[in-house]
């Protein structure tokens, strides 16, 4: 079962004399031993909701890749996905839940978008590029924040109360996770710790069959 999470950034923890803050590290290992980075871990809090910003996200096509490669937005949120690359077309799917935007080049109009209305990972991919994936994690508040190199993240402005902490990567079969204490006026500190054992993410067509061997005519 996904369990949730949001805040983009990592600026200083905050807290005022209403909201508390969180402070911590994520510690990662990697085939056994500590990885080079833990830029663009997602760390986030669960236990309560928030209306989505009105704002739209981003997931961008870019060197034939999406960026980032992943996500955070708050349940009703919408996402667009412009296609920065003019050499080609682009295409974004995702078979749970089951969406499919259709192919469009870069300078042609709006980038298509989509909302995202059910908590947990979507896994979104390019029908026409098999190596282009990202994960959009569609999250209940927005009490997040990404990790810097080293791990470390803050959380702020966080409702007094005992909350579900956990940090998502997509490389992790599941999230690290710890119970956190948010006091009014004070910055709680904790750390966890992630092993990356996902190096795959191959997968099938939007129609369900191999990259490799299908005809496909642009």
């Amino acid at each position: 079962m996904f369990l949730l999470l949001l805040a983009p950034g990592c600026a200083p923890a905050m807290a005022t004399g209403t909201t508390g803050a969180v402070s911590g590290r994520v510690s990662v290992t990697e085939k056994g031993q500590p990885a080079a980075s833990a830029t663009g871990i997602v760390a986030y809090l669960v236990g309560f909701s928030a209306p989505a910003p009105k704002a739209h996200a981003a997931l961008s096509q870019q060197n034939h890749k999406y960026v980032p490669p992943l996500l955070p937005v708050v349940v009703g949120q919408t996402v667009d996905f412009p296609n920065l690359d003019y050499d080609t077309s682009h295409n974004v799917f995702s078979l749970d839940p089951r969406f499919n935007l259709g192919q469009y080049r870069a300078g042609h109009g709006d980038p298509p978008s989509h909302v995202f209305d059910t908590p947990g990972p979507v896994e979104i991919y390019c029908d026409i590029h098999p190596d282009m994936a990202a994960t959009i994690l569609v999250l209940p508040n927005a009490s997040f924040a990404y990790t810097n190199a080293d791990g470390t993240f803050t959380l702020s402005n966080i409702a007094p109360g005992t909350w579900d902490l956990f940090a998502y990567d997509r490389s992790a079969v599941v999230p690290a996770h710890a119970k956190v204490t948010v006091t009014a006026g004070a910055v709680a500190t904790v750390s966890l710790s992630l092993d990356r054992t996902r190096f795959s993410f191959d997968h099938k067509t939007w129609d369900g069959q191999d990259y490799a061997t299908r005809h496909y005519v642009p």
